[in-house]
């Protein structure tokens, strides 16, 4: 069930936003040793540094900071992690009553090891909060993206509520920026359906390979190269 609208943050019946996000709001956890040899099986003295961050949430901080008035469909647990979330965004005036708040979940949180050196030694990444974000919750900002500048979606979210995001823009026809987030969260954007629905994607180098790889059609019995496949709307628009 959706909590009130954090304290401080705008709540529904302020104007309407010109851009809605449907994305992650995550608290990004960095360790790196401050010796030279990492020792497993033991502590290790270093730094700890926190920031808030995902994929969708960052989009809405920069829209927000620009002036442009931003809205970001989200959940984040009753955990401390979360409270600290939620205050990080109250702190520059983004808009909460896109954000549940879900009594007895965690807060997505990605916590990653480095070597000495700054290299990535490795990472663990709690986004299960995200499978609460449902195309039930996707058609209640409906009317609010009939009226909407643009959709932004990240890949974080299930790949049902993706579908609902892709078929809701599509129906009202309003213009949709999409994020994959990851080469392994990309592989949620590829159907036809959900592909003719993008206006703008922004896949890192590694993600568009996936893409490509993966939406590679077989080769033709009679070895002619043309046609039309899933892969066009990517192609089309690199």
């Amino acid at each position: 069930q959706a909590s009130a609208p954090v304290q401080g943050c705008k709540a529904p019946g302020n104007a309407r936003p010109e851009v809605i996000v449907f994305g992650g709001l995550v608290m990004d956890s960095i360790s790196r040793p401050s010796g030279s040899d990492f020792l497993l099986g033991t502590s290790n003295p270093g730094s700890i540094t926190s920031s808030v961050g995902g994929v969708g949430r960052n989009i809405a901080e920069a829209l927000t900071r620009l002036g442009i008035e931003t809205v970001l469909v989200s959940a984040v647990g009753d955990d401390l992690v979360g409270k600290a979330a939620l205050a990080a965004c109250e702190s520059f005036g983004m808009r909460g009553d896109g954000i549940q708040v879900l009594p007895g979940a965690h807060t997505a949180v990605y916590n990653a090891l480095l070597r000495p050196d700054g290299s990535l030694l490795g990472a663990v990444a709690d986004m299960a909060v995200f499978d609460s974000i449902s195309p039930q919750q996707v058609g209640r900002w409906s009317v609010a993206v009939a009226s909407a500048k643009m959709v932004v979606l990240d890949a974080n979210l299930p790949s049902s509520t993706i579908q609902a995001v892709c078929d809701l823009c599509t129906t009202q026809k309003v213009p949709l920026f999409v994020d994959p987030v990851s080469v392994a969260k990309s592989s949620r954007l590829l159907s036809p359906s959900i592909l003719r629905s993008i206006t703008y994607i922004k896949p890192s180098a590694d993600e568009l390979e996936a893409m490509a790889i993966s939406l590679r059609p077989p080769a033709p019995a009679d070895n002619n190269p043309h046609g039309t496949h899933a892969a066009d709307p990517i192609v089309k628009n690199a």
